[in-house]
């Protein structure tokens, strides 16, 4: 019976300590110091890794290739475009900025339409 006191009120105490921040917001983009136009496309995967999408489409001889990676800067989530032309970084945007709190809304939302539809349809 002790030892059952004992582990419930260790979890208590644990449980009312102060919460340390395991996560910690980027300051800023990894892209903004970058300077990579004129990069080819192999080595920029290779340094920053691989997008969350592409976009790949041709235009006479060139073939354009848009690639997206999405950060969260500070609950910020900004996704940057990289246009790449015949393999060659040619362009760099900020293609979408999204607050972590607008994502939630959006999701809340369609929560309770879908939930809505399901208890229609009971």
């Amino acid at each position: 019976m002790r030892f059952i006191i004992l582990i419930l009120s260790a979890i208590v105490l644990i449980s009312c300590s102060t919460r340390k921040e395991y996560y910690k917001f980027q300051d800023s983009s990894v892209f903004v110091k970058a300077d990579e136009l004129g990069s080819n496309k192999a080595a920029f995967i290779s340094k920053y890794g691989q997008p969350i999408n592409k976009d790949l489409k041709k235009e006479g001889n060139d073939i354009i290739e848009s690639l997206y990676y999405l950060e969260d800067i500070k609950g910020v989530m900004v996704t940057t475009k990289m246009k790449f032309v015949n393999d060659k970084l040619v362009e760099q945007s900020n293609y979408k900025i999204d607050t972590v709190d607008k994502k939630l809304e959006e999701l809340r939302t369609q929560l309770e339409t879908n939930g809505r539809r399901i208890n229609m349809l009971r």
